[in-house]
């Protein structure tokens, strides 16, 4: 071996040497080819009284992204994109009920982009218009209740034969009335005739 190879092969170990105690010590090599920073985008989506939205769906597109990527945000309505490629993004925010949002932001390598946004609730897009006739509607009197009564059926009733036991037998007649009548001895309760005092 030549002086010039000799002295070669002492520097490739020297520098093989100081790069194997550069990796043990923990300290980052000068070179490192094989990452690529990325950046990350975070955030917290709100209802217009400020409160978090669990569940709303976050979709990202960007040239920079190889397809869609799509999230959620979680119960407090914060969510977090992180290893995303530097690029123009394109980010939509959307949930049944609410309108749908898009917005366009830049994400610089080795940053983190914080994109806050309020949804509000979607137009109705539904509506229900109800129409009548006034001559195809019920007629426009007050409710009437009658009872007939005939003498035979009062007779073989087990009820006495005063007017009140007979009043009693009409539907909507209640004895839930005050007790008493003002004036007399009397400590029966009133008839309630469909929620009036008789």
């Amino acid at each position: 071996m030549t002086a010039a190879a000799s002295a070669a092969a002492r520097c490739a170990r020297a520098a093989l040497t100081l790069l194997l105690l550069a990796e043990l010590s923990g300290t980052e090599p000068v070179i490192d080819a094989q990452s690529l920073p990325t950046a990350t985008l975070a955030g917290k989506v709100t209802a217009e009284d400020g409160a978090g939205l669990p569940g709303i769906t976050i979709r990202l597109e960007s040239e920079s992204l190889q397809g869609v990527r799509e999230i959620s945000t979680a119960t407090t309505g914060d969510f977090l994109a992180p290893l995303l490629p530097a690029g123009e993004y394109t980010v939509t925010f959307q949930a049944d009920g609410m309108q749908r949002v898009s917005r366009a932001v830049t994400l610089r390598a080795a940053s983190t982009v914080r994109l806050d946004q309020r949804m509000q609730p979607a137009a109705v897009a539904e509506s229900m218009d109800v129409t009548a006739d006034a001559a195809y509607g019920a007629a426009l009197t007050a409710p009437q209740i009658e009872a007939n009564y005939k003498k035979q059926l009062l007779d073989r009733l087990p009820v006495d034969r005063s007017l009140r036991s007979v009043v009693l037998l009409a539907p909507g007649v209640t004895e839930n009335g005050p007790s008493g009548n003002v004036g007399t001895t009397n400590d029966r309760k009133g008839l309630m005739i469909s929620g009036a005092l008789s």
